[in-house]
């Protein structure tokens, strides 16, 4: 995509229509945007609108002074969701594995050396 900064923030807006939108914040060139461009105003006064168009996948710049500064664009697909997985193969946990240690078994921990 083109950002230049080290400092990428990216904020998410939640709008119940349209899903996740993400916002990322930056700062990058001015030939590297792509989109509508409106100024900070416009977007405040018509946020709605704009998250909606960017969820339709359209991506609007927002700036300031004329400078861009942020990046309407829609949110990607969710990942999925991850299933747990038993890696060790534990099948069961005994009742008593919390409880202490034989006095032989846990001198073995405590030994000098």
């Amino acid at each position: 995509m083109g950002y230049r900064s080290a400092s990428a923030v990216n904020a998410v807006l939640r709008c119940e229509a349209a899903g996740p939108i993400l916002v990322k914040l930056t700062n990058w060139a001015v030939s590297d945007v792509m989109g509508e461009t409106v100024n900070l105003y416009q977007a405040k006064t018509h946020l709605s609108r704009l998250v909606e168009r960017a969820a339709n996948g359209e991506e609007i710049v927002i700036a300031k002074g004329g400078k861009p500064k942020a990046k309407l664009v829609p949110l990607g697909e969710p990942a999925p969701q991850r299933e747990p997985a038993n890696l060790l193969g534990i099948t069961f946990i005994a009742e008593d594995f919390d409880e202490p240690l034989p006095p032989e078994i846990q001198s073995a921990f405590e030994a000098d050396q």
